[in-house]
């Protein structure tokens, strides 16, 4: 005969499972006020430039007339994925502070704890990150669109490249949420994974400056800005010319995953060879 002591007491009933562990990472994430923070602002922010792209767009276009008529303007889905490596900034710290977050108060401890399975652990991580950063990345798109719909002059037209190249926009987004967070498994510490993540992004085109043709001429274009750049942009690479090698937008998508698994796999082989 079961006691309603017994009922509370039964193992079943605390047994730890991957959908348990990713709710407690979800509620981890989102009790963060940093979390907060860094998306309101990257929305906020990403909007305003929008904006402001729509707006030179509207007043400056070149025109065979002084003014700028509505039938000139060429609705262009680019200008809102244009600056996807800013938005890529904030991503990837969202992804960093989730996980360097528990190392810095010690929290990580007691998720060992309460969940002694690493990979499950690891697995519910990168799950809450991926669910948080693709809402606030949808959220992102839409207001994106939303702006720069609302401030063109000209008729909107959208097709079906158009509705790829923002797929690709919101997936670039959110696949570097999750690179973001193997990185703070990876290095621990907020301050060095941050920025030793934006040394890499932001001087990683400087292998250009080596004086060596299959460098410049190719290894350059699968540089992290270049590859995220190529996977949301709508042009083709041109055979014609040798000198360049730009990433098709499937191949930039593929080898930004490739990064993302790369990188997971150091941060999990780093959170179960290593003390936490």
């Amino acid at each position: 005969m079961s006691t309603p002591t017994t009922h509370l007491l039964d193992p079943q009933r605390y047994r730890v499972t991957f959908a348990r562990s990713t709710h407690s990472e979800l509620r981890k994430i989102t009790g963060l006020r940093s979390t907060w923070l860094l998306l309101s602002l990257m929305i906020l922010l990403y909007a305003g430039i929008v904006a402001l792209l729509a707006y030179s767009q509207n007043e400056f276009s070149p025109t065979i007339s002084e003014a700028v008529s509505e039938e000139s303007l060429s609705f262009d889905i680019n200008l809102i994925t244009l600056n996807v490596t800013f938005a890529l900034f904030f991503t990837l710290a969202l992804g960093i502070v989730a996980t360097t977050n528990e190392y810095a108060s010690h929290t990580m401890r007691t998720t060992a704890l309460s969940d002694p399975n690493r990979i499950r652990s690891f697995a519910a991580k990168h799950t809450a990150v991926a669910i948080i950063a693709g809402i606030a990345n949808a959220l992102l798109t839409l207001v994106a669109v939303g702006v720069y719909t609302f401030m063109f002059k000209g008729r909107p037209e959208f097709s079906g490249e158009d509705a790829r190249i923002l797929a690709m926009f919101w997936g670039v987004l959110t696949v570097s949420a999750l690179i973001g967070t193997s990185v703070g498994y990876l290095l621990r510490h907020t301050a060095g994974a941050i920025t030793a993540t934006f040394v890499v992004l932001i001087f990683g085109n400087a292998v250009s400056l080596i004086n060596i043709d299959w460098v410049r001429n190719t290894l350059v274009h699968y540089m992290p800005l270049d590859v995220a750049n190529a996977a949301v942009s709508s042009l083709l690479p041109d055979p014609a010319l040798e000198s360049t090698n730009v990433l098709s937008w499937e191949l930039a998508g593929l080898v930004w995953v490739i990064y993302a698994l790369l990188l997971a796999g150091g941060g999990l082989l780093r959170l179960r060879s290593h003390d936490i």
